[in-house]
């Protein structure tokens, strides 16, 4: 009796993936852009069907594309941070290591063949990052002070600087700012401060004009903007992005200076037979104001307050001053006065002055 025996198929498992490439196996960090592939493998099944490839990557950075009869492992997007994937040493899939002075972390993905039934056993695929000194973040500026007055004696800190350094090294701030101005400010820590013992004139900055640097009353503001830009620097001296801001040196109404007689006189002098009147001129006294206001003048006592003479007048708009009653040598030799200028606000030091008979 001839019997035939039918030998009938079975799904076997596929076969363990080959690697057919798998280019630049350590690469430094930032070197490795989105849709960089890292190895290309090739699939096959004893019995003859096309399985696919299949990843376990725990780090999530790539995925698998066909690639002609091939397949290909791929990163995903972004780039490979060394710094971030070091935080997973240990875990087995990332290690950490140190060779030629570089460290680096390996990645390990398993790859295997599947054909929808069926997985083969996995083979390892490794890519290595190296670290690379990276520059650190741009400055993150934290204003104490946006502004501050003129004449103030300036103390503590303007600004603080803060930043980040992917290695986690130490930093370092600079500053550029105004050229005319550059012995005012300076960088200690992370902190910038007005030098001590400086102060800011507004009138002197207005003066120097608008520029990259200043603006000037801007918004109708009496005010001066200063422009400041800040970097970060490594131990390596490598420079963060530029970081800018302003602050400003308000205008203050400050006090007339201290009067003087025109002329240049030290002391004024007037004869006893002086007919008094508006046309009997001792002398003039002028001051200036540091914010230009319209002065006016007045005769005080030694702390500055208002008094009349007995003797002598003073016009407030001119400085101009008269005798208005007659003075007699046999009784006074001379007399003494108090002058000061006032701006409307504020009054000038009084300045004494000896009218000799």
């Amino acid at each position: 009796k001839l019997v035939t025996v039918n030998v009938l198929p079975v799904n076997e498992y596929p076969n363990i993936p080959s690697v057919v490439s798998q280019p630049g196996t350590i690469r430094p960090e930032g070197a490795v852009a989105a849709d960089t592939v890292i190895a290309t493998l090739k699939a096959t099944d004893p019995d003859n069907t096309q399985p696919e490839i299949k990843i376990t990557d725990p780090s999530g950075l790539f995925a698998v594309r066909k690639a002609g009869p091939n397949y290909e492992i791929y990163l995903k997007a972004g780039a490979v941070d060394f710094e971030a994937l070091k935080a997973f040493d240990g875990q087995g899939w990332a290690t950490v290591t140190t060779a030629n002075g570089v460290k680096q972390v390996a990645l390990k993905i398993n790859a295997y063949s599947w054909d929808t039934q069926y997985a083969s056993t996995s083979i390892p695929i490794t890519f290595t990052v190296q670290d690379v000194d990276e520059a650190p973040s741009a400055p993150g500026v934290a204003m104490v002070r946006t502004s501050i007055d003129e004449t103030v004696v300036a103390g503590g800190p303007l600004a603080n600087f803060s930043a980040i350094d992917p290695e986690g090294g130490p930093l370092t701030f600079a500053i550029a700012d105004d050229p005319d101005l550059a012995d005012f400010l300076s960088v200690s820590g992370g902190s910038l401060t007005i030098n001590a013992n400086t102060t800011f004139n507004y009138e002197a900055l207005k003066a120097m004009g608008a520029s990259a640097w200043r603006t000037i009353d801007a918004g109708g503001i009496r005010r001066v903007g200063l422009r400041v830009i800040a970097v970060a620097k490594d131990a390596a001296q490598q420079s963060s992005g530029a970081t800018e801001f302003w602050y400003y040196v308000n205008d203050v109404n400050e006090a007339p200076t201290a009067v003087s007689i025109v002329g240049g006189a030290t002391s004024l002098s007037v004869s006893e037979d002086k007919i008094p009147g508006g046309a009997a001129t001792i002398g003039t006294f002028t001051a200036g104001d540091p914010d230009g206001d319209a002065l006016t003048y007045k005769l005080v006592d030694v702390n500055g307050a208002a008094v009349t003479d007995s003797f002598f007048a003073l016009d407030p708009n001119n400085g101009v001053l008269t005798l208005k009653a007659a003075i007699d040598y046999e009784t006074y030799t001379s007399r003494q006065i108090y002058v000061a200028a006032s701006d409307g606000k504020l009054t000038s030091a009084p300045k004494l002055v000896t009218v000799n008979v």
